[in-house]
């Protein structure tokens, strides 16, 4: 009988051990597991102190706070110029064109670039403003004519037709021409302010020589054009010809003066060659924009063409 019971606690001896061999290894499983918890936990722990955090932890849809884009909408939002309503136009815009910060995005959003020419556009609200903008997304009335009109001194008119600036960009020229005469220069001006039906039949014979795509590159549609507002003005050199012509005047010195000094007197070169994207016109050596000396300086030192100072400075502009 003993015999019996010593060999059933031999054969219960394997199982015991096996037992308890399973509970030390899982015991140990258990101790690694929490130990890996703990390291795990401090190094996200001192990377969230130093103001990072571990990437694999961040989920779908998650952000951490070491991939947040410095360049973001969110933190547009503290840019004078940002206009909340165009808050989707920049997120559209930014997505096709990436390389851009927000700076700039808003900026072109602001003039209307994320639209075609003449698309999107709006009727001008203010054309006696003296910054008014006029160009291929802002139109004036067909019968919109300048209450303050005066005729250009008969000095400064390049050609016998009638040639008028409203009186404050008159004004303006009076004091620029009178300087340019104090070093040997004459200013003359071919055109100035144009009516609706004058500039509309301008355009159209420009259609039917070049077509309207090439037409809409030098010349604007009715109601889209600054001479309209009475506060541009086109310089001529000598024609060949004989009398002036607006193709001869960046040949002339009368052109190199205007470029260092014009600014001093009111008057900003409104087409230059490096903002044909923005402005939708090819270059013009002749054509000037009166918008008052404040405005003119800083357009000449920011090297900033009017739909960009606009978009920069005035878009949260309060009437």
């Amino acid at each position: 009988m003993a015999n019996r019971k010593k060999r059933r606690r031999l054969r219960k001896a394997p199982i015991f051990i096996l037992l308890c061999i399973i509970v030390i290894i899982t015991i140990l499983i258990i101790k690694s597991c929490r130990n890996l918890d703990v390291s795990e936990n401090s190094s996200v722990q001192a990377n969230n102190s130093s103001g990072q955090s571990d990437s694999s932890l961040v989920g779908w849809g998650q952000t951490s706070s070491k991939s947040v884009d410095e360049d973001s909408l969110e933190s547009a939002t503290s840019l004078t110029n940002f206009v909340p309503a165009n808050a989707d136009r920049y997120r559209a815009y930014k997505a096709i064109n990436s390389g851009l910060p927000y700076t700039d995005v808003i900026l072109k959003v602001n003039i209307g670039l994320d639209n075609e020419f003449y698309t999107n556009d709006t009727a001008i609200q203010n054309p006696d403003d003296l910054l008014v903008l006029c160009n291929k997304y802002h139109y004036l009335s067909s019968t919109y004519i300048p209450h303050d009109l005066v005729n250009v001194d008969s000095q400064y008119m390049g050609r016998t037709t009638s040639t008028k600036l409203c009186k404050e960009a008159n004004n303006a020229l009076n004091e620029l021409g009178t300087a340019a005469s104090k070093e040997g220069l004459s200013i003359k001006i071919t055109t100035s302010f144009r009516d609706y039906a004058w500039q509309n039949s301008l355009y159209t014979n420009y259609v039917n020589t070049d077509g309207k795509a090439a037409a809409d590159t030098y010349s604007a549609r009715a109601g889209y054009s600054e001479h309209q507002t009475g506060l541009a003005m086109d310089l001529g050199g000598v024609s060949p010809k004989g009398g002036y012509d607006l193709n001869y005047f960046e040949n002339t010195a009368e052109f190199n003066w205007m470029l260092v000094h014009a600014h001093e007197y009111g008057f900003v070169l409104r087409f230059p060659k490096d903002k044909v994207d923005i402005t939708g016109y090819q270059y013009e050596a002749w054509h000037y924009r009166y918008v008052g000396k404040e405005v003119a300086k800083t357009m000449h030192d920011e090297g900033l063409c009017l739909e960009e100072y606009w978009a920069k400075y005035l878009t949260n502009k309060v009437d």
